[in-house]
């Protein structure tokens, strides 16, 4: 390969070899009858990430392996070697889909997602969705960060009291769903009809935010779009490592 000062190196190291040279025909047979059998032994999925130039893991290889019977997937990433190093996001990508698919329940899926995000340093900024309708969704996570829709109760025959309740609990299930709890919370804004709801509405609050994590907090007094909704909630969370 040449480099930017126009040099020329090797693209890996050229010992890399040495190992497979000095086997004999038997240890190599050998060895990839137990490599065969490893496979066909697996009882999971399995994903398969070959780098187009190879010349160590071959496309008739790769599709043996997925045609083993066993739950195998295989991608190619073009423009590489053996082994794809997985520092782009394209790649990070590959791995993430697989576990996604892999993984099916929703929180475990989000957490994964942060720790792909976290893990370099930003490479992947997908934003992931749940509960989405035509016009809004009820969570978004990005980077780690745990977004919520505004909350508001259901029942809205319910006094001030019983909405905060409902609307806390719908914020607890959803963090849940998310990976996280209200011991993460980040930020909170409170949108109140009427702010001669605000001792009432603080009395089912503190009942219900945990000690010694409370987070910053804003209260104001809005119309809300549904009269007979008493409050509505906005909270950011941050993903529970």
């Amino acid at each position: 390969m040449q480099g930017r000062e126009g040099r020329w190196g090797y693209r890996y190291d050229p010992k890399i070899a040495v190992p497979f040279v000095a086997a004999d025909a038997d240890a190599v047979s050998l060895g990839e009858a137990v490599l065969w059998h490893s496979l066909v032994s697996i009882q999971h999925s399995v994903l398969v990430v070959r780098g187009e130039h190879s010349d160590l893991l071959s496309r008739e290889t790769v599709e043996k392996m997925v045609a083993s019977g066993q739950a195998v997937t295989s991608k190619e990433v073009a423009g590489v070697g053996h082994a794809p190093a997985f520092l782009a996001s394209d790649q990070i990508e590959i791995t993430y889909r697989f576990f996604l698919t892999t993984l099916k329940r929703p929180r475990h899926n989000i957490g994964l997602r942060a720790i792909f995000d976290n893990s370099h340093s930003g490479t992947l900024m997908a934003v992931i969705r749940h509960h989405v309708g035509a016009r809004l969704s009820e969570i978004a996570v990005h980077n780690g960060t745990i977004y919520l829709a505004g909350q508001i109760a259901e029942d809205t025959d319910q006094d001030i009291t019983g909405q905060t309740r409902e609307v806390l609990g719908h914020i607890d299930r959803l963090l849940a769903e998310a990976g996280s709890d209200k011991t993460q919370l980040l930020s909170v804004q409170i949108y109140l009809s009427d702010m001669a709801h605000f001792a009432a509405m603080n009395a089912a609050w503190d009942m219900w935010v945990p000690e010694g994590n409370v987070s910053p907090r804003a209260t104001v007094e809005s119309k809300l779009a549904n009269p007979a909704c008493l409050v509505e909630v906005v909270v950011m969370a941050a993903v529970r490592g």
